[in-house]
């Protein structure tokens, strides 16, 4: 999961390329944190549904 994540991040700010400051570096690390982290709790989610 980690590997996906630095690769995720690695990749977005690659094609942004140039950040006005470091607070906006930080706004597209963080968006793309928590999406990774809302598709890993839903498939969290929907494994648990699973196995019932």
């Amino acid at each position: 999961m980690i590997e996906r994540l630095n690769q995720s991040v690695k990749q977005r700010t690659k094609v942004a390329k140039i950040f006005a400051n470091e607070d906006s570096c930080l706004r597209l690390v963080s968006a793309v944190v928590m999406a990774i982290l809302e598709q890993w709790q839903r498939s969290k989610a929907s494994l648990s549904l699973d196995s019932d």
